[in-house]
Order: structure tokens, then C-alpha cells, then sequence
């Protein structure tokens, strides 16, 4: 697991997660969840990871997020064309977001109307933005929704809830292929939105977690060679970081205990035992 977080405290992480700028942003940590609320007619509340460096685009990895509820608090006003979505996007940070066609690669959990039986999962068309395909119809709400993502292909599973229409009908696990940009940097964002109504409506979060399957072609900003070697030069001289943290460091002729994230431009804090 490269990324997580049950969301303790009283706010978000700033180390992990940056709130949308949208004028409408309205969000809250409390209890172990957070909440992305809207009041109203086309707002939007955000978050997306500080980190870009998950590469979606070309490795594969898979995200879990526990849900516990995503439904109105109140209604006074919905037009036929009513909407609540929760899209999970992939790709370059935004933190002013209008639309979600303007970042990444984009599905999520789509209300129509806010009638259960009409909660879908939908995609965000590359090729045209402005189209929002549905790929599947859902039986209820699900209490967790992973999905792993590769460069061809994507699956999602639901937990407490199955596909009622397409290829994947009667299951809880479906899988398309894709196509999606590439991009310089790589976050991933979870974004409320509401459209054609006036209401109050709120996704709840209990946690993400993101997990790379992905074999590394890098240690600390050094190109990782045969059988697990890297060559850090005058810093460290050759290690072996096949079972990292625990390094062997060639040079000194014994283990230390060296995290990836303990090495810096300016050089490394390591452990080793006396």
C-alpha cells in the first residue's frame, strides 16, 4: 500500500490531501470519515492526493475506498434532468474544478433523479468530454468500491451491491477497457457534484487506500539493476535493496536500516545495528 488514509483528526491531512478552490467547496473530517457536502444547484466539493507520482497511466495499481453514505439530507426542488454524482478522477491536479470532463481519466457513481434504482456507474468519454457514457446499473449503493486500473484496461468491485445491466449483470465485478491520456503527473481525486436541483446532498468517506502492483524501476531517484542493486556512487557506494528498508550496503560489508524516504538530495539517515 503506497497511499492511505482513515481520515483521524479533526481535518484533512495537508500531507495527503488538498481541497478543490471550486467558490462552492465545503468539506469535513470528523469521526474517522470525511465528507464532501453541496447546497445547491452546480456545486462541487474536491479532493485530490498531494502526491502525482502515481502513474496510471503505465502501471498498475488499485484503489480502495470504503463509502459510508452518499444520499440528499433534504430536497425542496428537482428537475427531471436531476444528478449527484461521485466521480473518482486520475490525472493532473486541479484545484478550480468547473467541470469533471477537465481533469483525467474519469467514473464514478451517478444518481439520476435520486431514485436508488437508478444509480449507475459512468465514464467520462476522452474522445468527446462532454459525453458521459453509462456502462453499468448498480442494485444499491456500495459499501466500498475498488478498482484497479492498468494501461488497457480497468475493473471495478463493488462491496454490497452487483451490476444489473451489461456483460457483468448479477456480479459484482466489472471490467472494460479504456483509453486515457498521459499526463506529466498523476493524482487521484474524489470529487461531489450536483446538477438540476436545489438540495443538500453529501458523500461520506471512511478511507482510501491506494496500492501499487507495479514492479519499481527506481529507489530513491536511482535506477534499480539486476538482482535488486542500486549504485548511489560516492553517498552510499552499491546496495542490494531487495529486502528494503533493510539494505545491505556492499561497501561497509553489512545491513542498515535505510527506508527509501530517509534519502535525500543532500544525503541519507540510516541505522545500522553495532
Amino acid at each position: 500500500v503506497v497511499f492511505r488514509d482513515d481520515f483521524p483528526g479533526n481535518a484533512l491531512d495537508p500531507d495527503k490531501w488538498t481541497p478543490g478552490g471550486h467558490w462552492s467547496q465545503s468539506h469535513s473530517v470528523s469521526g474517522g470519515r470525511l465528507t464532501l457536502s453541496n447546497i445547491g444547484d452546480n456545486h462541487r466539493s474536491s479532493v485530490h492526493t498531494v502526491d502525482g507520482s502515481f502513474n496510471f497511466h503505465e502501471e498498475t495499481y488499485t484503489v480502495v475506498v470504503d463509502l459510508h453514505s452518499f444520499a440528499e439530507a433534504s430536497t425542496t426542488s428537482i428537475r427531471t434532468n436531476a444528478r449527484s454524482d461521485l466521480f473518482f478522477v486520475l490525472g493532473p491536479a486541479k484545484d478550480r474544478l468547473d467541470r469533471v470532463s477537465e481533469v483525467g481519466f474519469n467514473f464514478g457513481l451517478r444518481w439520476i433523479g435520486y431514485d436508488e434504482e437508478n444509480l449507475r456507474v459512468e465514464l467520462i468519454s476522452h474522445e468527446d468530454p462532454s459525453t458521459v457514457v453509462t456502462i453499468a446499473e448498480l442494485s444499491a449503493m456500495p459499501a466500498k468500491v475498488q478498482f484497479t486500473i492498468d494501461a488497457t484496461t480497468f475493473s471495478i468491485t463493488l462491496e454490497g451491491a452487483s451490476f444489473t445491466s451489461g456483460e457483468s449483470e448479477g456480479t459484482s465485478t466489472l471490467t472494460s477497457s479504456h483509453s486515457r491520456p498521459a499526463y506529466d503527473d498523476y493524482h487521484f481525486m474524489m470529487v461531489h457534484t450536483m446538477s438540476g436541483m436545489d438540495a443538500n446532498s453529501s458523500a461520506v468517506i471512511e478511507s482510501v487506500a491506494i496500492e501499487f502492483h507495479g514492479v519499481p524501476t527506481e529507489w530513491a531517484g536511482y535506477p534499480i539493476l539486476e538482482d535488486g542493486w542500486v549504485d548511489t556512487g560516492a553517498m552510499l557506494g552499491p546496495l542490494n535493496i531487495a529486502l528494503s528498508p533493510w539494505i545491505y550496503a556492499e561497501d561497509m560489508l553489512r545491513w542498515i536500516y535505510l527506508p527509501e524516504e530517509y534519502v535525500t538530495p543532500f544525503g541519507a539517515w540510516w541505522h545500522a545495528f553495532r
